[in-house]
This record gives C-alpha cells, structure tokens and sequence, in this order.
C-alpha cells in the first residue's frame, strides 16, 4: 500500500490500527450523539411533574456512560437553556435547582461539583464583559436558588480559579500532592504559619508530629465551624493523618475545663461530608470510654456532653453505646454466682439512696433490655438471681 499523497509506502499495521481507532471514534462519536440527545430531550421536558422521571432517567445515563461524558453534556444543556438574552420565567430557573440539588444528594456529588466549577468560570467571564439583555440575571438566579437549596460544595471561588495548582479539595480522592512526593500527603514539619501563643498551646497540648501540630492550630484558630471545616480540608490530608482531625477534635473536648460544643460542630461538618468520619467517630469514641476510668469527672461530663450532641446531629448513631457480648457474658456470670445476700448487700445501699433514684431506673432498663433473654446451662440460677434482683429495686420498704 502506498500513501496517494505523500507516496511513501504504508506499513500494514499502522494500517490496521488507524482503521481500528477510526471506527472506535466512530462508535464513541454515536454514542456520546445519543447521549446529548438524550439529555436535551430530559432538560427540554422538565417541569414539576416530570422531575422525578428526569432524576431517574439522568441517573441511569450517569450509570451506563461515560461520567465525563454526562457532567460535561448536562452542564451544556442546562447553561445554554439559562445563557438566553430574554428573562427566564422564576419557575423554570427554580426547576433547574431543584434537579441540580436532587442530583447532588440522589446521584452523585460529582455531577454537581463539575456543575459548580464549570458555571462559576463562566459567570466570572460574564461579570468581565457582560453582555446584552437578561443573561446576567438569568445566571445570578440560578445561582441564588442553588445556594438556597443548601447543599452547598464547600469551596470558594479562589478555589475554583486555582483547582488547576491546588487541586479539588472539596472532591473525595481529588486532593493536590505535588510531584515527586508520596502518596499520602505529608504536613512539612516547618512553616507552622500561626501566632506564637498558638504553637505553644498545640505544644502543650502535647501535639507531637507536624500534622497533629498543624490540625491543632488550624482548628483552634478558626472564626466558626464552616471556617474550621475548610481550612482543614485545604491541609489535604489523606488516610490516618486525615482521621488525626476527628481524633483532635475530641482532645481538645477533654483538654478544656467546660465543655465547647465547637467541637461538635466541627466533628458534624465532616460527618455530613462524607461517612467514613462517622466511623472514624465511632471507633475514637470507642477508645475515649476504654480510658473512663483514668479520666477526672469533668472529663467524664465533657465527652458525654459530646456524645449526646454528635448523636442528636446525627454524627454517629446511638448504637455507639451498645453494651459488648463479652461484658453482657461477664456480668450473667458473676450475677449467676453470687449469693442472695451478696446480691442484697451489693444494692440495698443505692435502694435506699433518694439521690440514686434515675439511676436505679437505668439499671432497670438495662435488665429488661439486655439481660432477660432465654440462656441454658446455668439459666436457672441465674434468673432466679436476676428475679432477686428486680425485686429489691421495684420494692425498697424492706431496707
């Protein structure tokens, strides 16, 4: 074979391959012209009764192509349906953040974040030469509605002008690493840039590596929670330096002498970013109730402070506070092994006790919720130990 243009003589392989990558651009062309299709027909029919179908329909696209490929054509859509020099009527811009939002919370962050950078860079070169007619105003809308929904990406938008060198933080596994440098990014142990009073707090504190030194001094030196949040976030942590937060978090409830629901607050923002914070918090709580005994009773108040109040937001479940198997086994047998009278001894003191009374209500709560189930073996001593047992708290007359 010989090359009609240049003359030179064409290898058949090259050949082949050429072919075989004409036809797969041919196939992926089709593809993706299907795709817009598709998505132009979901934009072109969304009102509030197809919003649902639309969700569904947009979700099964994002599942059966490429995820480029769907970020990229929906932004497409949806900001040339906005980019209009006319005014967009309130309802179809509201039907517009209302898809984005559901799209965030049912679909995938993804979607939204690309939707997010994408729209901000255009509406800065809008800002810059601003065109014609109602564009302008078609975009701050939307803009507006989509803060409104509250399911805001938490980045600035010197973030997004900088996503290039920096990175995209506010992505799952999209944090920046320079060349040349692990995989896990490391907190250099110099260029601790906070106030002197504040590096020695973190010394004091018994912030022993850099990166606990710097989680420290971050957090402590942040205006709220949502500036705590992201400033920690842009140290690009990964792996267990990242789980070093949630850990600090907590030290710090137990460091001071009443307790600052900052803490909380901050342990909430990324538990609501992403769920493996609330297993990091399910197992650092763990390790706080191991250390109980070791602890001063206003220590004690602090973290079941905390604990209540990462409950009440959802941060972790209240199953953080399950009784163990092996705990449960302990106390049947010592119950199952121990006389009537040592049983009577052991309880006759809080019975009679007019200040124990919540407490006397807890253990019977925790007798009918944990410890009556069926048993064999040693199940007859042992229930008639319990029976004993109930009896001396539902009736104190006889001590």
């Amino acid at each position: 074979l010989r090359d009609k243009k240049t003359g030179k003589i064409l290898n058949e392989n090259s050949v082949k391959n050429k072919l075989v990558e004409l036809e797969k651009f041919a196939v992926d062309s089709e593809e993706r012209t299907k795709l817009e299709r598709n998505l132009r027909g979901i934009i072109n029919r969304l009102n509030e009764q197809t919003l649902l179908v639309a969700l569904r329909n947009i979700s099964e696209a994002f599942a059966v192509n490429g995820h480029n490929d769907v970020k990229q054509i929906l932004f497409e859509m949806i900001y040339k349906s906005i980019v209009v020099a006319y005014r967009l009527p309130d309802r179809i811009i509201i039907e517009y953040a209302v898809l984005l939002a559901l799209i965030h919370t049912k679909v995938s962050a993804d979607i939204t974040s690309h939707f997010i950078e994408k729209f901000i860079l255009e509406y800065l070169n809008v800002v810059d030469s601003p065109p014609e007619g109602k564009c302008m105003e078609n975009l701050s809308i939307l803009l507006a509605h989509l803060y409104n929904f509250r399911n805001e990406l938490a980045m600035s938008v010197s973030d997004i002008i900088n996503a290039a060198e920096h990175g995209r933080w506010w992505l799952v596994g999209s944090a920046w690493v320079p060349s040349g440098d692990s995989t896990v990014a490391a907190v250099e142990d110099s260029g601790l840039n906070f106030a002197e009073p504040i590096i020695d707090l973190a010394k004091r504190s018994r912030m022993s590596t850099s990166t606990r030194k710097k989680i420290f001094c971050t957090l402590v030196s942040s205006r709220d929670e949502v500036d705590a949040f992201e400033k920690l976030m842009r140290l690009s942590l990964k792996g267990h330096q990242e789980r070093e937060i949630i850990y600090i978090n907590i030290h710090c409830v137990l460091l001071e002498p009443s307790y600052n629901p900052f803490y909380a607050a901050v342990i909430e923002q990324f538990c609501c970013f992403h769920k493996r914070f609330k297993l990091t918090l399910q197992y650092a709580i763990w390790d706080r109730i191991k250390e109980l005994s070791s602890m001063e009773m206003w220590q004690r108040t602090n973290l079941a402070l905390l604990i209540g109040e990462c409950i009440m937001k959802r941060s972790v479940g209240i199953t953080v506070l399950k009784v163990g198997c092996k705990y449960l086994t302990e106390i049947r047998h010592i119950l199952a092994n121990s006389s009537e009278d040592s049983v009577a001894d052991l309880f006759k003191i809080i019975v009679k006790s007019s200040d124990q009374r919540l407490f006397i209500q807890g253990l019977q709560i925790f007798i009918q919720m944990m410890l009556q189930t069926n048993e064999s073996d040693d199940g007859s001593k042992f229930y008639s130990k319990l029976k004993f047992l109930s009896s001396i708290l539902d009736d104190d007359s006889n001590y």
